[in-house]
């Protein structure tokens, strides 16, 4: 049975979230380059795994994710990335992945699933790429599944258009991150904001 809710496994971002992001529902995550949407996506779908609750991290984009893993390694919150044996990663430069994409969602093989950069298809002017996305959305939703969309911040009317609730992200000057919810219909939202240390505060 599906969990009502999906926990990122950082305890002040779920509070702020009213628990996590909520079974059947596609969530947004924007901001600009370094502003931590991949390791946060990791962390989600680590999670996951804690839980026994598959995931998929599906990039649409050239950008290799080693050097993002090898960051994480030997960080406990990433731990189980490093210790599952099932496929996490999938990575697809056309429609063919995405029809892929849409067998392994009908099998039931997926509870969490992060979709790096969906719109580097159209920008590759492949026809019918955002129908090909809504589809993977549409199923996604109806197996109860958790989504977090990667997007740029120019995938924000997007993002309006295909989710439920948008998170976005943004680093100060000073090297800290926030993350606040931009739409988020579930729970009162807000902000939160990383401390000197790197950790979570709200």
């Amino acid at each position: 049975m599906a969990a009502d809710m999906f926990d990122i496994g950082i305890d002040d971002i779920d509070v702020t979230l009213g628990g996590g992001l909520p079974s059947g529902s596609v969530t947004s995550l924007v901001g600009g380059p370094g502003s931590g949407k991949i390791n946060l996506s990791l962390r989600f779908i680590s999670r996951g795994f804690e839980k026994n609750e598959p995931g998929l991290f599906v990039s649409f984009t050239t950008v290799p994710l080693v050097s993002s893993l090898r960051g994480l390694i030997g960080n406990r919150s990433f731990k189980a990335l490093f210790e599952t044996d099932d496929p996490i990663f999938l990575k697809t430069r056309d429609l063919q992945g995405v029809d892929r994409l849409l067998g392994l969602i009908e099998d039931g093989a997926v509870r969490r699933l992060v979709l790096d950069r969906p719109e580097v298809l159209g920008m590759r002017e492949l026809e019918h790429w955002f129908s090909g996305l809504e589809n993977v959305l549409s199923k996604a939703r109806d197996m109860g599944m958790a989504t977090l969309v990667i997007g740029g911040s120019r995938y924000f009317d997007s993002g309006d258009h295909t989710s439920e609730g948008i998170l976005e992200m943004s680093r100060g000057p000073d090297g800290r991150r926030t993350i606040k919810t931009i739409k988020w219909p579930f729970s009162k939202g807000g902000a939160v904001l990383e401390s000197g240390v790197g950790e979570w505060v709200g």
